[in-house]
């Protein structure tokens, strides 16, 4: 399914990129079944998120090693899920808008679930990156502060601050809105 290690480059790294995702392979699966509403859409996104990730080993923006693919990934997931859904989101308006069948006011661009979906993916997206790393890794991938901070290579108490944080600007930027 996957050639997003098939690229020139480092040979360790790619060898390294591929045992890795081999051995992390079912928990993306399911992390990105919870962004996308079918199974071609999880291949499609997960499919995205790997080129992404292999692109960022091969010009060294991130190490190959399991602590930093980690987040990285996830959070790569993460973005491509909200573009995927906002792109969505635009073409059911598009449809809508240029149906004859259906009056534009009738046909809803979104159902309420995915309204709220798509406004927390776009606060998430205004936040300072390190905070919605944190979030998104405690939130979605159910990671204690301690791992989370494993994985970052910060403190616990670093990780509780930078979360702390992050609720409070989303709770303002929810008020504000």
């Amino acid at each position: 399914m996957f050639n997003w290690w098939h690229r020139k480059g480092d040979e360790a790294a790619r060898q390294q990129c591929r045992s890795w995702f081999h051995a992390v392979r079912h928990r993306l699966y399911l992390y990105a079944r919870r962004r996308a509403d079918s199974s071609a859409d999880v291949e499609l996104l997960l499919s995205r998120t790997l080129e992404r990730v292999a692109e960022a080993v091969y010009h060294g923006r991130v190490a190959a090693d399991e602590e930093s693919l980690l987040p990285y990934t996830l959070r790569a997931l993460s973005n491509e899920a909200m573009k995927m859904s906002m792109a969505e989101s635009r073409r059911r308006r598009a449809e809508a808008r240029y149906s004859s069948r259906q009056p534009m006011a009738s046909a809803p661009a979104t159902t309420p679930a995915e309204d709220s979906h798509l406004r927390l993916s776009t606060l998430l997206s205004r936040l300072p990156e390190k905070q919605a790393e944190v979030v998104t890794l405690h939130l979605w991938e159910d990671l204690s502060f301690a791992e989370i901070g494993r994985m970052l290579g910060v403190g616990e108490s670093t990780v509780r601050a930078r979360y702390d944080a992050a609720l409070r600007k989303l709770k303002q930027m929810m008020n504000e809105s």
